[in-house]
């Protein structure tokens, strides 16, 4: 999914699922800023401390590079329910680091994170929830699994959905994903979206309404769906370019604070200078704190850790999915 979703859909499931406005944009923010918390980071604290961020994401999803592979299966690609009816594919092929809807394993990551009560991991861990709709029969790791059959499918690299392009994160977008058998092959982007937006309501309704009884969690929910369900219509099917009509849309139901990707980092830290670590490849922008205390109080630096503790928390509950196929996920 991209940022469509992610930011301005999330927020909009957070907001009629009883969240106030400014815990809708931390969890919205998280879940999209997953996507976009690409650069390596320094940070100079004062003399002797510093401190270092991870990445959930690389520059380029065309163009990954190898060494950072560990953050398509704890990010956007989880590995699930590997059996599963939709994965069923004309050639019969199954794969345990296939990623399937709302599996067993992507459901313990959310609701690991629903029980820190922090904002940030969740938004976070919605981000890969939300990806296991829309990534589904993909995975997270170099292998001719994801491959398609064309002639420029074929010079793409096998990750993730590489080979299929844009299509599987675009609302609206039907396409088909030829590996698959007959019926399961076109692909509606909206019937994807509206059950990620319908499991997604539930978690969040849960969290914050324990105690609130009756009929109402329904009637939001119903009212939700239908929200979305205008802004990722049919009519929409040709992806971006009707996007300025959905994000109107999304701006008239969800009336959210514009989207800066920038815009955490910027309050947290000074101007930056790059350098390049060696032997890493990946370029590293040192950053300079002004003040200590604003710094450790600051979105960006709150996000920063709840992205190490997602990291950790999914890796162990993907371990014994990597201990069947002896995949180091240290070696990626």
């Amino acid at each position: 999914m991209n940022i469509e979703f992610h930011y301005y859909s999330v927020y909009i499931i957070a907001r009629k699922a009883g969240f106030d406005e400014d815990s809708s944009y931390i969890l919205a923010y998280s879940s999209q800023y997953t996507d976009d918390n690409c650069e390596k980071c320094r940070v100079n604290i004062k003399e002797g401390e510093e401190y270092k961020n991870y990445i959930s994401q690389t520059m380029d999803i065309l163009k990954p590079k190898k060494e950072l592979m560990r953050i398509y299966p704890c990010f956007h690609f989880f590995p699930g329910d590997y059996d599963n009816n939709s994965t069923m594919r004309k050639d019969g092929k199954l794969h345990l680091l296939n990623t399937t809807p709302n599996s067993k394993n992507v459901k313990t990551l959310l609701e690991k994170a629903l029980e820190t009560k922090n904002l940030y991991r969740i938004g976070i861990a919605l981000h890969t929830y939300a990806d296991s709709f829309a990534h589904q029969n993909f995975v997270g790791y170099y292998d001719c699994f994801n491959g398609m059959k064309g002639v420029i499918e074929r010079m793409l690299p096998n990750i993730g959905h590489a080979d299929a392009k844009t299509n599987p994160d675009i609302p609206g977008k039907v396409w088909k994903d030829k590996r698959l058998i007959s019926k399961n092959e076109e692909v509606h982007n909206t019937e994807r979206f509206l059950n990620a937006v319908e499991k997604i309501f539930d978690y969040l309704w849960n969290f914050k309404n324990k105690n609130l009884k009756g009929n109402l969690k329904e009637k939001a929910k119903k009212e939700t769906i239908e929200t979305l369900k205008k802004c990722y219509y049919k009519e929409f099917r040709h992806g971006d370019y009707y996007k300025k009509k959905r994000m109107k849309l999304y701006f008239q139901y969800g009336q959210m604070p514009e989207y800066s990707k920038n815009e955490w980092i910027s309050k947290a830290l000074k101007t930056p200078s790059i350098e390049t670590e060696i032997p890493s490849t990946i370029p590293v922008t040192t950053f300079f704190c002004e003040n200590r205390e604003n710094f450790f109080n600051s979105h960006w630096y709150k996000f920063q850790q709840a992205v190490k503790e997602h990291q950790q928390t999914a890796l162990e509950i993907l371990e014994p999915v990597f201990k069947k196929i002896e995949l180091d996920p240290e070696t990626f």
